[in-house]
């Protein structure tokens, strides 16, 4: 098993929704047990499915790489690649899961409000909604590669035989993550690293 850390440098607010609404915002955004915002893997698998769906539409790789690297539903394949969620550091969570910083953890939210403007130029009656965002921050989530995959061999080659290059090289064609991205919401930088093993 090769494992590499992606690094999400989010750089504007941001919404992963958590299906629920509150008093203060008609859709909340989603936290940890701790209450602490976090991206699911699920989410970032997507995001990095995306983007190499346009690498194999530039003719980067061969199009057998996607349900290769992401499993095939229909199939019941398992991907070679699993993504756990990107949360805050260690220090970090410690921080705002402590006593003293408890109080901070409200500082990693703000509440957006918006309302649809007719064309008359006044607000629609009903349109005006609340949105919990996150602020800008740095998340770190883990990406497992399979190397005990009977299809491992076979995807070397296809990403040119170094993996951490091109999870790097893809990763830049991720841009933002979340809802209303095409808002400017969730803006991102990707940063991959391969982990050191332990000696």
């Amino acid at each position: 098993m090769s494992q590499f850390i992606i690094t999400l440098d989010i750089q504007s607010y941001w919404h992963i929704g958590s299906g629920e609404t509150g008093s203060y915002a008609d859709a909340l955004a989603l936290k940890n047990a701790a209450g602490l915002p976090y991206v699911p893997g699920k989410s970032i698998k997507g995001l990095y499915k995306e983007a190499f769906e346009r690498a194999v539409t530039a003719k980067w790789f061969d199009g057998n790489i996607i349900n290769l690297l992401f499993g095939d539903e229909g199939a019941q394949q398992q991907g070679i690649l699993q993504f756990t969620s990107a949360t805050l550091s260690s220090a970090e969570t410690c921080y705002f899961t402590s006593e003293s910083g408890s109080n901070a953890k409200k500082l990693l939210f703000r509440v957006i409000h918006a309302t649809k403007i007719g064309a008359s130029g006044v607000a629609e009656d009903g349109s005006f909604r609340a949105l919990e965002v996150a602020v800008p921050m740095a998340l770190s989530a883990g990406v497992n590669l399979n190397t005990n995959h009977p299809n491992y061999q076979q995807v070397l080659p296809l990403l040119g035989g170094d993996v951490t290059q091109a999870l790097d090289r893809v990763g830049r064609l991720i841009f933002a993550l979340g809802a209303k991205r095409q808002r400017g919401y969730g803006e991102v930088k990707i940063g991959i690293t391969a982990k050191e093993e332990a000696a």
